[in-house]
């Protein structure tokens, strides 16, 4: 919140999360919705200011990245998402 923009390499993950909300921010956003897996379950690109995403209820947790990163990334759903922190391979989240 407060920011104005999102840089390329930023995102944020939210769990236990099965939707969010956009209100009071001033840039588009793409979503990604994760199982405990990591494997990803559904998608919103280039989510508007002040909207709130479609409730995902067998997601565990939402990934939150500049918008544009998922099509970039070639993200698709059934994915399965790595997070890694330091070089080091580590597992999503539960």
């Amino acid at each position: 919140m407060g920011r104005t923009a999102m840089g390329p390499d930023d995102g944020i993950y939210l769990a236990p999360c099965e939707g969010i909300h956009t209100f009071g921010m001033k840039f588009l956003i793409d979503v990604a919705f994760l199982d405990p897996s990591g494997r990803v379950i559904s998608m919103h690109h280039g989510l508007g200011p002040w909207r709130l995403s479609k409730i995902v209820f067998r997601a565990e947790g939402v990934l939150e990245l500049a918008a544009g990163r998922l099509h970039e990334t070639g993200t698709e759903v059934g994915d399965v998402i790595e997070f890694r922190e330091g070089g080091t391979s580590m597992p999503p989240p539960s």
